[in-house]
């Protein structure tokens, strides 16, 4: 995934978008490059700070009603800091993050 800063779409961005599908490669042209970004991050977040710090599997973390509770605080902190940055995630993206764990 990626796209221009501002969350336009450019003509760079679309050539960019048809090379990558010409060669093969799964590409995708957002619309709001900062959003997605955050997703990614709070994704990213959620498996590698709380796995760290607790030495601990995500199955093992979101398994165990404390360190759920831990890995949702987190995941809610990520969120509280994209808006401040400027970024608007979903109302319940921690808890959607939560509920991808499941899949991973």
């Amino acid at each position: 995934m990626f796209g221009e800063f501002y969350g336009s779409r450019s003509s760079r961005g679309e050539a960019l978008l048809q090379a990558c599908l010409a060669g093969g490669i799964e590409a995708e042209l957002s619309g709001d490059i900062l959003h997605d970004t955050w997703r990614k991050f709070v994704f990213l977040v959620r498996l590698s700070g709380t796995t760290t710090t607790i030495c601990k599997t995500i199955v093992v973390i979101r398994g165990n009603p404390r360190t759920r509770t831990y890995l949702l605080d987190v995941l809610r902190e990520v969120v509280a800091v994209g808006r401040v940055h400027g970024v608007d995630p979903a109302e319940h993206e921690a808890e959607e993050a939560l509920q991808r764990t499941r899949r991973h």
